[in-house]
């Protein structure tokens, strides 16, 4: 095994983030693509066989959010408060990529994949959310060589998560506990462009489409005795990834 490729980037994210409870919308958080950003680097491992590889994933991006929801333990309601949310999202990711047909300048393979997702969410200096879960995923791929060493490709995957968590640190709540979450899910879409540069060096574009929901969680009891869940709550996100392609390494 050997590293055929490697890719070190920019990740740029549009947030988009709805909690709902009863119902009803309880807090939002967006944010512009300039927001949150950060960095990320792929690499492709070459496999003895010639009809599969793995790819190796890893993404940091940090930015603040616009919130706007209500204070904590206030009758007031959604709007009634607004703010600036940090947030840092962390992502790693080992995927097997197998062709199962090629035509003449198509081909086609399945893409299933294993990781770790870890989002905090800063809303004060007193109070702070961790997110936290491994996953399974499986998805499709089609890549279309365009000309000499242009590449057009479109995936599709859907994630399914291993014991989705969230702690929370909440002193003024008498908040320091995990939240077991419900049932989370993810599907992706991704468009990638890949322009030839020179034998040793390409230029990755790449967006990608993010649709999270995440369920409501289990019961947790705070040090004071009162009852708190974590609402279900709904991601729509959009990626855009450029980073340059460094061939033949290894």
């Amino acid at each position: 095994m050997k590293v055929e490729t490697l890719i070190v980037g920019t990740k740029f994210t549009k947030y988009d983030y709805t909690e709902i409870y009863n119902g009803t919308t309880s807090n939002t958080e967006q944010s512009n693509f300039t927001d949150i950003f950060g960095i990320y680097v792929s690499a492709k491992l070459k496999l003895k066989s010639k009809k599969s590889h793995l790819e190796f994933l890893n993404s940091l991006t940090t930015g603040k959010t616009k919130y706007i929801g209500s204070e904590s333990n206030s009758s007031k309601g959604y709007g009634s408060y607004t703010s600036r949310t940090a947030d840092t999202f962390m992502k790693s990711q080992l995927t097997y990529v197998r062709d199962f047909s090629q035509l003449k300048k198509i081909k086609i393979s399945l893409t299933p994949s294993l990781g770790f997702h870890y989002w905090e969410r800063t809303l004060s200096s007193i109070q702070n959310e961790i997110y936290y879960w491994w996953y399974y995923q499986l998805g499709i791929r089609a890549e279309i060589q365009l000309d000499k060493g242009n590449y057009f490709s479109i995936d599709y995957s859907h994630q399914w998560t291993i014991n989705p968590t969230m702690y929370a640190d909440t002193p003024s709540l008498g908040l320091d506990h995990d939240f077991n979450l419900g049932k989370t899910e993810s599907d992706f879409l991704q468009l990638t462009y890949l322009r030839y540069v020179s034998s040793q060096l390409s230029v990755e574009y790449k967006v990608e489409y993010e649709r999270v929901k995440i369920g409501l969680s289990d019961i947790v009891y705070a040090s004071t005795g009162i009852p708190y869940v974590e609402p279900e709550s709904h991601q729509k996100n959009i990626n855009f990834y450029i980073g340059f392609l460094f061939k033949s390494l290894g």
